[in-house]
Formats: structure tokens, C-alpha cells, sequence
């Protein structure tokens, strides 16, 4: 598993087969995402609710997500939000929708040296049960705090909240 630290195992595989971008996009069935899953589970060290892995595709990694019957349409729905976030002038990765929406491919990138991140809610000492306690305002206090580009990130950060209010409000 790798991030910020490696650990090294027997169950890290000694070749990876070569993917195609293309062959992720059109084979995009439960089947194939679980298939992806296993072979690369020692990549793995992201979280959330919804069913994700990383893959390496020509050279790259990507993360592929998908959904489950509870959230029907939920990789549609989060290229859309993202493609709306692009558009009112925000950064994304390289996003892409599979041929029948079932999955979205996001370029995984990073900035310097680490792969690793930190989420607001453990900068502001969440935990995952107070994780959606809080404000804006602690919000913005912590990116004016821990931001390397403050400024920059304060503006990206208000364009994110305007952007969430107006999409909630659909």
C-alpha cells in the first residue's frame, strides 16, 4: 500500500497487467470494477461511502469510482458537479464518464514530493463522528491557516460553497 508512507507486503503483485483508458471506459460493468478492485487492492488507501479504486492506466493512476444500488447514478451525477465546478472557474483533474455512466475515471494527481492529502476535517481535529460539525468560517480559518496559497485557495474555496448552495438548490 503506498501514501504518504509504504508499507511493503507478499500480497503486492509481481507485474501488473497494462490498461487502457479506452478498455476502462467501455468495459465498465460490476464485474470489471470488481475485477479492478482485487488485482489492485494493495492501492487502496483511499475512503468514503461510495466504491472506488486505484488503477494504473497507461502510466498513469486513476481513481475509478462507481456505485451501488443505493445511490443510483452517482458517477453520473458527480462528473456533472465537477464539469459545473469547471466551468465557474475551478481546477479539476482530468475527469471521465464511462460509455453508460456507471463509471467515473479521475486522473489522480499531486503536488510535490507526496502523494498524501489532508482533509479539512482532520486539519480541524474531526473525528468521523464530528466530522460534519462546523462551520464555514472554521473552514476558511483553516485553509488561511494551513495553505500554502492562501489567497488563491481562499477564492477557490468560495467558489466551491457558491457553487454547492446553487447545485443543492436544483
Amino acid at each position: 500500500m503506498e501514501g504518504r508512507i509504504r508499507l511493503e507486503g507478499k500480497e503486492r503483485p509481481e507485474g501488473e497487467k497494462a490498461l487502457f483508458l479506452e478498455d476502462v471506459l467501455e468495459n465498465n460493468t460490476w464485474d470489471t470494477f470488481r475485477a479492478l478492485l482485487n488485482a489492485f487492492l494493495y492501492r487502496n488507501a483511499i475512503g468514503g461511502v461510495q466504491p472506488k479504486t486505484v488503477v494504473p492506466v497507461e502510466g498513469k493512476e486513476y481513481i475509478i469510482k462507481t456505485f451501488g444500488e443505493e445511490y443510483p447514478e452517482l458517477a453520473r451525477n458527480e462528473y456533472f458537479c465537477m464539469r459545473a465546478v469547471e466551468r465557474a472557474g475551478v481546477r479539476i483533474p482530468r475527469i471521465y464518464l464511462s460509455r453508460n455512466g456507471r463509471f467515473l475515471v479521475v486522473e489522480k494527481f499531486t503536488v510535490g514530493e507526496y502523494s498524501g492529502f489532508k482533509e479539512i476535517g482532520s486539519l480541524l481535529g474531526k473525528t468521523r463522528d464530528t466530522k460534519y460539525e462546523g462551520s464555514y468560517e472554521q473552514i476558511a480559518k483553516a485553509i488561511r491557516n494551513f495553505s500554502t496559497s492562501p489567497e488563491e485557495d481562499l477564492k477557490t474555496y468560495y467558489k466551491l460553497t457558491v457553487m454547492n448552495a446553487s447545485i443543492l438548490a436544483l
